[in-house]
């Protein structure tokens, strides 16, 4: 399973320290949070340039950096509830490949696939129905812009995604990936 890393860490160290300090996060905290978890001065500096203020608060950070506000009030609250520890994880026949997405997202998008595979069955006619569902299930859930690729066998791949919205698991022979683009 993948480790958070550039923005995608960046983000999720923003969103740590934003659930403890809701009234902003301080930019000194943020840069010491950041190199303590390695990432580079230069990048954080970088990515801190939109913002005026030596306190940030979420309302700013989307807006400057050009996410959802509701998707990552909702992304803020699942991986605080993830570092709880509150016992949920991705069921034992769901092999994680590769995910930068919450856990709370994981288990419902793993949850719904197995549901749709047990609903459609393994017919060769019909399996092109499992990732057509699946992404209109998450198109309605986590907003529009999903990709949802199904295969068998080996792959290779680089693609860009949203932060936070990648995901690649196995469930029995079948190969699930997953990220959201960008819609404008």
């Amino acid at each position: 399973m993948s480790q958070l890393q550039g923005i995608e860490l960046f983000i999720d160290v923003f969103m740590l320290l934003d659930k403890a300090h809701p009234e902003g996060v301080q930019r000194q905290e943020l840069i010491k949070e950041c190199q303590a978890r390695k990432l580079s001065l230069d990048q954080i500096n970088e990515w801190l340039k939109p913002f005026p203020t030596d306190i940030i608060d979420l309302e700013t950070f989307c807006k400057h950096l050009g996410f959802d506000l509701n998707s990552m009030r909702l992304e803020e609250k699942e991986r605080a509830k993830s570092r709880e520890n509150t016992g949920q994880t991705v069921a034992n026949d769901i092999e994680v490949i590769s995910t930068t997405m919450s856990v709370v997202k994981q288990v419902d998008i793993t949850e719904k696939f197995k549901e749709l595979v047990k609903k459609i069955g393994t017919d060769a006619s019909k399996l092109n129905t499992i990732p057509e569902q699946l992404k209109a299930y998450m198109d309605e859930k986590y907003l529009p812009g999903w990709q949802v690729i199904m295969l068998e066998g080996s792959y290779w791949m680089h693609f860009s995604h949203e932060p936070l919205t990648s995901l690649q698991f196995r469930y029995d022979s079948l190969i699930c990936l997953i990220w959201r683009t960008p819609m404008n």
